[in-house]
């Protein structure tokens, strides 16, 4: 096992120096008027993390926090860490690059007043990776702090009637999926991974929003 290919897990700042004084993040709630009982509404969205988004969802009326910075990369408090917002810049890097299956639906947010702000923001909603990429035989599993022995993809369905909140220690893809720079490997491993060379573009070009963390735990069978 092994690759000489290097991943990051990413998540949007927290640090009041970056994105302001906010309550966890800059987007805090949508706008007074939003019709939260739509079918499209963000509520709607609780149940898509990793899977396919099958309706077009109403993403006109997230309300900056009043401290808030605005940032290339942001989180949004009302989606409960689904995705990432990213500006105009920041997308058009993002697909320069391989990117697993992901959207990018537009967005309309507001200050603190309600009142629209210029910039153009979309939710980036990367989808978990196809099971046939895992390596569940060489991945590491745990529940509750004890190891998991999952021998494939059908042990691995037949385990979560039994341990419905299972994580991995160490993920392990197969080969086919190394050529991803951006990828959400599963249930099991749901943070965002991106690849050295992505971050340093993101370094080249002053991307600000982000925060960056070890991705040893991920690895690839090759």
């Amino acid at each position: 096992m092994g690759s000489n290919k290097e991943y990051f897990k990413i998540s949007p700042s927290v640090n009041p120096k970056v994105i302001g004084k906010c309550d966890i993040y800059q987007i805090d709630e949508m706008i007074r008027n939003y019709n939260f009982k739509s079918k499209e509404s963000v509520d709607e969205l609780w149940g898509v993390r990793g899977n396919q988004v099958t309706f077009q969802p109403d993403l006109n009326g997230f309300k900056l926090h009043k401290n808030a910075k605005l940032t290339d990369i942001m989180g949004a408090n009302p989606l409960n860490g689904r995705g990432v917002f990213v500006n105009e810049k920041t997308k058009q890097i993002l697909e320069k690059f391989n990117l697993a299956d992901h959207y990018f639906f537009e967005t309309k947010i507001y200050d603190h007043k309600e009142m629209p702000i210029s910039q153009k923001y979309y939710w980036f909603h990367l989808l978990f990776l196809d099971n046939h990429l895992i390596d569940y035989n060489k991945s590491t599993f745990q529940y509750g702090g004890k190891p998991v022995t999952i021998n494939g993809y059908d042990d691995y369905i037949y385990i979560l009637d039994m341990y419905p909140i299972i994580y991995t220690e160490k993920t392990v893809l197969k080969k086919e999926a190394i050529h991803f720079d951006v990828l959400l490997p599963g249930y099991f491993d749901q943070k965002l991974y991106f690849s050295e060379n992505l971050i340093k573009e993101f370094e080249l070009l002053d991307v600000i929003g982000f925060e960056k963390e070890d991705g040893s735990k991920l690895d690839f069978s090759l």
